[in-house]
This record gives C-alpha cells, structure tokens and sequence, in this order.
C-alpha cells in the first residue's frame, strides 16, 4: 500500500513489507492448531500439504485471484484430498449466479459474513469467547535507507462495512450497508497498549474500520483511555484510521487530536462524485483543519465516473491536489459484477474482461467520456503533478507534524501543549533529517522553496541543527545522490515479500499472550523465535 500512496515521487516513494491479517485474525480466534502461509509460491503450497494433515484449509482471496483460487484449489484436492476448502474474502461478492456455479467445485465453505464467528460456528466453538488481535506488525521504508522497514505499526480491527453504502464500496457491499462490529473500545485500547509493550519502537497502530469516526462516542471513550493512560497516554499512543467528511466533521480538530488520531484516510473520490457523505460539506476545510493542527490525512480519489469529463476533469484533478493530502490514492474506477454501480448504470462489465483486470488500474467497464488509455494517462498526471506542486509525502507528513507541534504549545490544553507537542516533536527530529537529500531532489522550484521555508520554520522552533544532525543529513544526501545515479541506469523495481509460515498453537489460553505465534522464512531457512 505504502508504495501506492506515493507512487511518482522517485527516490521517495516508499516500499512496505505487509501481512496477510485476515488470516492471522482467524487463526487467533479459534481452538484449533494453525498454520498461516503468506505470499506462498505454488511450491511452497504444496510442500505445507503435503507434510500436513490439515481438516480445513482457508483461502482468502479479492476478485482479481479467481483464476488463482482454481489452481490453489485443484492442488490441495490433489495433495490433501480429506481437506475441506473454505473461501473467503472481498472476492466472495462475485460469487453469484453463473460465477457461483462456475467455481462451485473450489470450495466446500464459502464464508460470506464476518470470519471470526462463521470460523467458530464452522468448528463448534464457542462463539462468544473474547477476540483476539495481536497481528504481526507491518511498516514501510525508503529502501535505499533500509532493505527491509522494521515493523513498527499495530493492526486492530474495528468493525467491517460502512452504512453510507457508496454504491461503488465493494466493503460496503459485503456487509449489505450495515457495520459489524468486531471489537469494542476496551478491546482495541487493550490492543494498541499490548502493541507498544510488546516492540517499543512501535510508532502507530491501525484501526481498520470502514467509517470508525462516524460512531463519536467510540472515538471519545477511545479517547479518554488513551488520555488516562500512564505508561503511554498522548506522548505515545495514536492510531490511523478511516474517516468520512461528514465522520471527521462532526467533531472539533481539536477534540480528534485530544482523542489520539495520528492520521485519517478520506475518500475524496471526485469533486463531482454526488454522494451524501460529501455533498453539503466543506472538503477543502476538513483537510486544512487536519493538516493544521498535525493530523495527517490519506486522500482518494478516482477517475472514470461518468460525471467525469473532457471539459472537467483538468479542474477535478486540480481540486485533490488543492487538499494538498500528506498521501494519496488515484485509481480507476472498479465494476465489480455483483455492484450496485454497475446496475445502476447497466455497465458492459463483469465477465467481460478478466478476473486479473479487477484492481485499482485494470479495465473493467468501457468508460463513457474517455479511452480506457486515457485514464491510465490521468493517473500518472495527477500523480506527476500532485509531486511537482506539494512536494513528496515525508516532507508534507514532516510539514503536518511541524504544524501539530506549534498548535499544541499554542493550546491552553496541558496535555496538548505537554504530551501531544514532545509527539510530534519526536517525529519532527526523526522525518528532518531527509530535508537535505529533498532540497538537492526536489522536484520544482516551488517545492524546494517550500522546503527552505520548512527548514527555517524547524530551526526557528528547535535551534539550529547539531554537528551530529548535520553529519547524519550529509550522510543519508550521499546515499540520495548514490540511489539518483543507480536508477538513471537501472529502473527501480518493488521487492516482494518473502514467504513466511507463521504456526499457532491449539487453545485460548495463547491467545493472549505478547505474540500468539512462532514464523519461519521456508525459502531463507531462518526462523524468528516467538516472545511469548
């Protein structure tokens, strides 16, 4: 994801090595004994098949992996035949009528709800016993500072589904519009301390929720404990989360940051996107509240609606990178085959194209007002420009974090002007020492003015930098100017995850302890030890 949310920023553009944590979350909430494969070769597959004598094997899987979902199928009938398949995932919602019957023979179980509780039905477990989530940590990194990012951000689960019901929100559409609660507030407070216990260099976790902001009393008492919190309290503990216009607006900037936000994805989607949780607000105002106070925001948004021009889309494109988000995604709009979108508008989609197509880029539906090319080539411009005017992301999250620090010593609130403003200036001393290699790439005038500016702004507030910071920025420009000369040669490709094996014991009694698993490397031959 890290890689998406800053595509088009050269040697900036960061790299993530991330978890399969739907799978993780199901293999801590049951009795039984379990394996988790993540991002297994066919190989490695067969291998784990073959030396297991596995009662259930679980696939989850998005709509793009259905030709995948066959093949991965067809191996374990072969190589674990007593097996029952269960399937699961986002992918499930176009597994309807004709699909359905296509793919019938993959799976034995087919999970279309929330997965912890239809696991625990499945097996005849106790469906009430408390949920746990100790996931293992993710993180991203420039990579030519670090090969790998060290895992520093928690994951918690919140809830699934959104109400507002974008007719487009393929998580909305799974739920069927409602929200299902997964943990409740104790639960994900309980599970951001573990965090920080568990790896003190922990610096955030993320509580997925399609719309968490909108339920106020949650993020409230969230709040409160985070507040009254001794070990950790503002100084530490924050958390990323999703949040609509008409969510983030029913609260003060102020009180989201006394709540413990650190940073919030909002779907822009379009300035001509005519949906409830957009229309009636002031979108530019919420994004300049948050970046003002030290809030940093995630902005999306997509091309190929049909109230999407020739005519407009110039003055579409303009409006995101007005936001000025410290992040963002552009996509494509997606046809999903089940979708109310794509009834709606009796798209040409669906089985139309192929299964490999159904991500944020792919061609899935023939769009009205422009070739399918065309909006390939608006994707990168938004992204070319969004660079070019605001500067890469390291420097607007490091510009958001200045900002937070000044509002906080500016506020009447003891713990804002105390706890919250040593926060972030914490995460200024860390992100400044990249000014330097910015300032030698940046890529406008504009940018590198606003850089010199931000630089000014740090040493008016903090004093000027050290003979050690200084020494430290030199360092990581050198390394900027060796990276510059490789990719002029060479291009720059993703690294992908390495195959990892993580093993869960039987019984709730691990659940619960600081890591509920032990992980092998099967194609490194290393193993990491569990904390437990």
């Amino acid at each position: 994801m890290a890689y998406r949310l800053t595509r088009g920023q050269g040697i900036f553009t960061l790299q993530e090595h991330a978890h399969s944590y739907p799978l993780h979350i199901l293999a801590q909430n049951i009795d039984n004994p379990s394996v988790v494969l993540e991002w297994p070769s066919l190989d490695g597959l067969i291998n784990e098949l073959k030396s297991g004598n596995y009662d259930y094997v679980c696939i989850t899987f998005m709509t793009r992996d259905l030709n995948k979902l066959r093949e991965m199928s067809e191996l374990i009938r072969e190589y674990s035949p007593e097996s029952k398949i269960v399937i699961g995932g986002y992918g499930v919602v176009c597994m309807v009528d004709e699909v359905e019957k296509e793919f019938e023979d993959t799976y034995d179980y087919i999970c279309r709800e929330e997965g912890i509780l239809y696991m625990r039905n499945l097996l005849k477990e106790k469906t009430d016993a408390p949920v746990c989530c100790r996931l293992p940590q993710g993180g991203s990194t420039i990579p030519w500072l670090s090969a790998r990012s060290r895992g520093n951000i928690g994951a918690l689960l919140a809830g699934l589904g959104c109400t507002n019901r974008c007719p487009f929100c393929i998580t909305s559409f799974y739920t069927k519009g409602n929200y299902v609660p997964v943990m409740n507030v104790d639960q994900l407070y309980k599970g951001m301390v573990k965090y920080w216990e568990t790896n003190p260099f922990t610096i955030s976790v993320n509580i997925y929720g399609e719309n968490f902001l909108d339920y106020k009393e949650d993020v409230k008492k969230l709040g409160r404990l985070i507040r009254d919190d001794n070990k950790f309290g503002l100084k530490r503990l924050n958390y990323f989360t999703f949040g609509t216009v008409n969510a983030i607006s029913k609260f003060d900037p102020e009180e989201l940051l006394l709540n413990g936000l650190d940073t919030v994805w909002i779907g822009v989607e379009s300035l001509y996107a005519n949906l409830e949780k957009l229309n009636g607000y002031d979108v530019k105002k919420v994004f300049q509240g948050m970046n003002e106070i030290g809030i940093k925001t995630i902005g999306s948004w997509m091309c190929g609606l049909e109230t999407q021009d020739q005519n407009n889309i110039a003055n579409d494109e303009d409006y995101l990178i007005s936001l000025n988000p410290s992040f963002q995604q552009i996509s494509i709009l997606t046809d999903e085959t089940s979708m109310p979108w794509v009834n709606k508008n009796n798209q040409n989609s669906g089985r139309s194209y192929p299964w490999e197509n159904f991500h944020l880029y792919g061609k899935t539906f023939e769009p009205k007002n422009f070739s399918y090319e065309q909006l390939l080539d608006r994707i990168e411009n938004v992204y070319d420009k969004m660079y070019k005017v605001n500067g890469p992301s390291i420097m607007r999250m490091l510009k958001t974090n200045m900002n937070g620090y000044k509002f906080c010593k500016k506020s009447k609130h003891t713990l804002l002007k105390n706890d919250k403003a040593s926060f972030f200036r914490q995460r200024v001393n860390a992100y400044s020492s990249l000014l330097k290699a910015c300032m030698e790439f940046a890529p406008s005038e504009r940018v590198k003015n606003l850089l010199a500016e931000l630089e000014s702004e740090i040493v008016e507030h903090f004093g000027p930098f050290t003979i050690r910071q200084k020494e430290f920025n030199e360092l990581i420009l050198r390394k900027a100017v060796r990276e510059q000369k490789v990719r002029e040669n060479d291009e720059h490709s993703i690294k992908a995850d390495d195959f990892r094996r993580y093993v869960y014991p039987s019984g709730s009694k691990n659940r619960f302890r600081k890591k509920p698993y032990t992980v092998a490397y099967p194609d490194l031959k290393l193993t990491a030890p569990s904390l437990v």
